[in-house]
């Protein structure tokens, strides 16, 4: 016989409302540190930050304002705060 255990996913949405904010970033705070996950520069265009990966953490930007960060099978270690933040292109 074998068993499967599902470990869940979690997708966090983040929403901003300026469209010349074309950078959007998630960070990862945990006791003593805030860690950038990963970040677009804009629509479609995403990277995650090492020592972060993409089997883990999967960021998506369907549109200039909006970003989901997508966290894959869930465990102890993945608890936190996550920030989400935006800026303009420089």
């Amino acid at each position: 016989m074998t068993c499967i255990i599902h470990t869940p996913s979690k997708v966090l949405h983040c929403e901003q409302d300026d469209s010349s904010y074309l950078y959007m970033y998630w960070y990862k705070q945990t006791t003593g540190a805030m860690d950038l996950l990963a970040y677009s520069l804009g629509e479609g265009s995403v990277t995650t930050e090492p020592p972060f990966n993409e089997s883990k953490y999967e960021m998506g930007r369907p549109e200039v304002l909006k970003s989901s960060l997508k966290i894959k099978n869930l465990d102890p270690g993945d608890s936190a705060v996550y920030f989400c933040a935006s800026s303009m292109a420089h």
